[in-house]
């Protein structure tokens, strides 16, 4: 034990430090070479197609491709008549990001290697190693060559919170983001220190093709505040005046953004802080609690999708009250230290602008910064036996060490490769599987094709989108009915043409259901949603203003040849047979882990 602790020493003192946490951070993600495309990225290849019908209000170009929906309503339509979206979709959604950067990057892979994704995730294994190797070497401007900068850089480089962004290609935008925005820090370091006078002008330049990139950049301009106010010398206003270029930059940005229609609205999933501050700052108090826990410790923020809204308010309580504990402890222990303080600023400043997203890992690159800056303060503080009355006895010390120790380095390096493994097993694999239990070309060519039930809206659209890209097979449209994951599902014919649909806990209990429509637009009996051969009628809601119960007239009896059913049963899609008229088939609910495939 003591010669691997001299030799752990020698690892994090070592000049070739950087090199070691590149290649750590690469060889642990090697398993997502193996993945292929998933969610986002197979609607975006589609975007590639020769043949693909364009049509106009959508991405303006190769640079605008996470424009999804919004503002042009004549798109939103087009999408929902071809199914695309779901009926339930709000009329008024946006959702649309400016990432130039990034889609073009994408544009570029998929117009020439699409069909060799293994090279599109070794530049995003690449991409990632680069930003653990930038990170590092902030660390050591920041604390010197020392254990703690070692420390750090190796926990950042390991974090298996990382596994989407790492594996999911429509999610490099935030590597792209955090790398840039570190590299503008550690520039801005560098220039304030007087080793590197270019970061006066580099820094700002960094900075702004960090926004270009994602809005995950926001947690630079946290970082950057975090530094004057923590480490900088001299008047308030002289430190805080430092900031002024990327202020005008971050302005520039914020104006460009809304002039040119991007943005989130009435989506379950976002909330734009500037259209809905009293909602944003809600969201907050319950979403940022969770995102620090699983920055900080357990459990992954992504459970948090699964909850109902009011365990979910009940789990940010607890979480607060966690946080507070642990707290205590930290701010007593690292008590007069201004990195310390530079580094919890930061984590915390950085969180804020995620919040206005459903609280997930794949949000956590940025808090990770300051979060093992924190970190490896703490365990040496804690290791060096400093006399604090509440870990006074060694036991105690021991103890917390040896958690953050297994939590942040032992299982941290064992769930990175795990996890992304897992991801490629699962959702890299759904909706190709969901593809292939389809009916064959001759059944779907020129039909509408009708869900009855779908572990999620994703599984239906990227399915049709899988089989268009792997097969050329064109239907007419899809249809999906319902999304449920709990309860059963009972369907009444109630005459040639209408299907009653009656999920037992209600509509939209799936979290990717919500996507599409804030709870903020609430249903009522007697609305209608009418498509070009479908209308959508809530005889039923909540008082929420869920649908309880809908009825869906097709413009043709059910048997019609046009239509072509099918239901998820385990693993797949398989017919599905519209009862008679008058008669009643209840289907049980979707095992959603069966369905990915991961029992």
């Amino acid at each position: 034990m003591k010669r691997l602790r001299e030799l752990l020493r020698l690892v994090l003192l070592s000049k070739w430090l950087p090199v070691f946490v590149f290649g750590l951070a690469l060889v642990l993600c090697l398993p997502a070479l193996s993945a292929g495309l998933m969610l986002d990225d197979i609607p975006m290849q589609m975007m590639f197609q020769p043949d693909f019908p364009h049509q106009p209000g959508g991405p303006r170009g190769d640079w605008d491709l996470f424009r999804f929906l919004g503002p042009d309503r004549s798109y939103l339509r087009y999408q929902m008549e071809l199914g695309l979206m779901p009926w339930w979709t709000a009329p008024t959604i946006r959702i649309a990001f400016f990432r130039p950067l990034s889609s073009l990057h994408m544009a570029i892979d998929f117009r020439n290697w699409a069909d060799k994704p293994w090279l599109l995730h070794l530049e995003s294994l690449l991409l990632y190693a680069g930003l653990a190797l930038a990170t590092c070497r902030l660390y050591r401007q920041l604390f010197g060559v020392t254990i703690a900068a070692g420390l750090a850089a190796v926990m950042f480089a390991i974090d298996d919170a990382h596994s989407l962004p790492v594996v999911w290609l429509s999610n490099r935008n935030a590597l792209w983001a955090t790398c840039l925005g570190v590299l503008s820090l550690s520039s801005f370091v560098a220039m304030r220190r007087g080793t590197f006078s270019a970061g006066k002008w580099l820094s700002p330049i960094l900075f702004a093709l960090a926004l270009l990139s994602g809005e995950a950049a926001l947690g630079a301009a946290a970082y950057l505040f975090a530094y004057v106010v923590w480490v900088e010398e001299g008047s308030l206003w002289d430190r805080l005046s430092l900031l002024l270029p990327y202020v005008a930059i971050g302005l520039v940005w914020a104006g460009i953004y809304g002039a040119l229609g991007y943005g989130t609205v009435d989506s379950g999933m976002y909330i734009d802080p500037l259209r809905s501050p009293v909602q944003y700052l809600i969201a907050v108090g319950s979403r940022l609690p969770l995102l620090l826990l699983a920055q900080l410790a357990v459990p992954p923020a992504d459970l948090w999708m699964q909850l109902s809204p009011e365990v979910q308010v009940q789990a940010g309580l607890a979480a607060w009250l966690l946080l507070a504990l642990a707290g205590l402890f930290g701010v007593r222990l690292l008590r007069g230290d201004r990195l310390s303080g530079f580094f919890a600023t930061g984590m915390i400043l950085s969180l804020l602008p995620v919040c206005s997203a459903w609280p997930m890992d794949r949000l956590l690159l940025f808090s990770g910064l300051g979060a093992f800056g924190l970190l490896a303060q703490l365990l040496l503080r804690l290791r060096n036996g400093l006399t604090e009355p509440a870990l006074s006895r060694p036991g105690l010390r021991k103890l917390a060490i040896g958690v953050l120790v297994l939590v942040h380095i032992v299982l941290a390096g064992l769930l990175l490769p795990a996890r992304i493994a897992f991801i490629n097993k699962t959702f890299g694999g759904l909706d190709e599987r969901a593809a292939m239990t389809l009916p064959s070309h001759e059944k779907l060519h020129g039909k509408t094709l009708v869900f009855v039930n779908s572990p999620d809206p994703l599984v239906a659209s990227y399915s049709v989108v899988y089989r268009y890209l792997h097969g050329r097979t064109l239907i007419h449209d899809l249809r999906l009915l319902s999304s449920v994951l709990r309860g059963s599902l009972t369907i009444t014919r109630t005459d040639e043409r209408t299907l009653v649909v009656w999920p037992s806990a209600g509509f939209f209990q799936e979290p990717l259901s919500r996507v599409f429509r804030s709870a903020t637009l609430p249903f009522a009996a007697g609305d209608k949603v009418t498509l070009s051969n479908l209308t959508a009628e809530v005889l039923e809601a909540s008082s929420e203003g869920t649908p309880q119960k809908v009825a869906y007239h097709f413009d043709r009896p059910l048997e019609d040849a046009q239509l072509t059913f099918v239901s998820w049963v385990d693993r797949g899609f398989v017919p599905f047979v519209p009862p008679a008229v008058g008669q009643t088939v209840t289907l049980p609910a979707i095992d959603y882990a069966k369905a990915l495939g991961s029992k």
